[in-house]
């Protein structure tokens, strides 16, 4: 599986307690840490996989993934649209949020990771909607969207059982990715259910 952990702008209190924790599934699982873009060059995470939050060209080397259309940052700074050329030529692999289908439709011909974030559950415990949830990653399918397949919004130990038996690739982990007690509550969770 892929866990994603998005810092967005904050950083743990005690990195290297979590940064052991995120270990701990990097041994079986492919962790993707998504620090806050102005502490990217002072923050050691060697030895994790590192996703730019959104596209900045001055950061593309320092980074493996690239993070595009993440409700935080729509229409926040630029149309990332308008960055594909330089995009696809970094090499680097793209991460690409939405909340609906039609935000999709066209990069259905890049090769991306779809991180299916309901705007609704983003930074949440609301219960999750399983039906359009299962409803959203059947249109993927259907539509022949290419697997990797990521959930985001709300995913806690209550609901990541349903998520990995719906044959997802991973999830995409917010606000709670920096809270180390989360954190270590979580893997005991993946360890109960088999994950680990």
């Amino acid at each position: 599986m892929i866990f994603v952990f998005n810092w967005k702008d904050k950083l743990p209190k005690d990195i290297n307690l979590l940064l052991s924790y995120y270990r701990i599934l990097s041994k079986k699982h492919e962790v993707i840490i998504c620090p806050p873009l102005d502490k990217l060059i002072q923050i050691n995470l060697k030895n994790f996989s590192i996703c730019l939050q959104r596209y900045v060209p001055e950061l593309v080397d320092k980074a493996d993934y690239i993070m595009l259309n993440h409700e935080r940052f729509k229409e926040k700074y630029y149309n990332e649209t308008d960055y594909i050329p330089e995009i696809l030529n970094s090499g680097k692999k793209i991460i690409f949020c939405f909340s609906s289908f039609k935000e999709i439709i066209d990069w259905q011909k890049f090769n991306c990771i779809w991180a299916y974030e309901p705007t609704e559950n983003i930074g949440t415990n609301k219960d999750l909607d399983k039906n359009s949830i299962i409803s959203m990653f059947q249109q993927l399918q259907e539509n022949n969207f290419k697997k990797p397949y990521l959930y985001g919004g709300g995913v806690n130990k209550t609901n990541i059982k349903f998520l990995i038996d719906l044959n997802i690739n991973g999830v995409l982990i917010g606000d709670k990715s920096v809270e180390t007690d989360w954190v270590k509550s979580f893997i005991e969770e993946l360890r109960y259910i088999g994950v680990l």
